[in-house]
């Protein structure tokens, strides 16, 4: 199992806080496939953000892609925006 660098409390609440904020942007319908502030398509941030949430479940000693069998399509979904 991978541990954080650092694995005191602020550096896993800011961790989690990045992926909180992801949230947030899905559920208010914020665009989460453009460059920050131009209207040029890029998958990075949500790309970014899925690999920060699978390093926390390897942190928890969960099996992300077992959690995630059938229901994970962020891979697909992000190389479909990129191929409009």
């Amino acid at each position: 199992m991978l541990q954080p660098a650092r694995n005191d409390n602020k550096y896993i609440f800011n961790e989690l806080d990045h992926i909180n904020q992801l949230r947030n942007r899905i559920a208010h319908h914020e665009p989460i496939c453009f460059a920050a502030g131009l209207p040029v398509k890029s998958v990075s941030y949500a790309q970014a953000e899925y690999q920060r949430i699978l390093q926390l479940f390897n942190w928890m000693d969960i099996d992300g892609p077992g959690l995630l069998y059938g229901i994970d399509h962020v891979t697909e979904a992000c190389q479909k925006i990129l191929c409009l």
